[in-house]
């Protein structure tokens, strides 16, 4: 920066050249927050279940900036087959001071779920808080859901017989059905 004192010389002096001076400012950027979101910071309890259980699923959200951050946006989605389909109503953590971590978390509904799911967790979801990285605030995990035991009754062909083999309209024929379970139930 550059300061003058009677630019236009107005003011008699004794010396009027040493009227300038000049020094150097440095600005230091304005402290941010950083939300990213990790994989391995997505949790799930219990850790893996059967079909038809409810599934706590739980953030770990850090705040790797210089800047306390409030009312932190955390939205968690199932994107299994290509869609987002929300996971219960957007969640807010009050506050993450700088270099520290809050959870979230919502109960996940598995009925009619089962296989592999993947669980997306979005910090920040609307952009909201102005970030030092603004590119790191979705992760995905993958949550296994195993299908409900249940029978699977099965009539093959083969399992099909006649006595006698040959029938004569309007004579009597016995059949013989054998039924398999090929499910993982009785």
């Amino acid at each position: 920066s550059r300061v003058a004192a009677d630019p236009g010389n107005f003011i008699a002096e004794s010396d009027g050249l040493d009227n300038k001076g000049h020094r150097i400012l440095t600005v230091a950027p304005a402290p941010t927050a950083n939300l990213p979101s990790l994989a391995a910071n997505i949790g799930f309890d219990p850790p893996g279940v059967v079909e038809g259980t409810p599934v706590t699923l739980v953030a770990t959200v850090l705040n790797s900036g210089d800047a306390t951050v409030e009312d932190v946006l955390v939205q968690f989605s199932d994107v299994t087959d290509g869609g987002q389909r929300p996971i219960g109503s957007v969640q807010t953590i009050e506050s993450i001071p700088a270099g520290g971590s809050a959870t979230a978390q919502v109960v996940y509904e598995t009925t009619n779920r089962d296989g592999e799911r993947k669980i997306k967790v979005t910090v920040d979801p609307y952009a909201v808080v102005h970030e030092s990285d603004e590119t790191d605030n979705t992760a995905t995990r993958a949550l296994l859901v195993t299908a409900t035991a249940a029978p699977n009754l099965t009539i093959p062909s083969e399992n099909i017989g006649f006595a006698p083999a040959t029938v004569i309209e309007g004579s009597r024929v016995a059949v013989r059905v054998t039924v398999r379970n090929d499910g993982t139930a009785p």
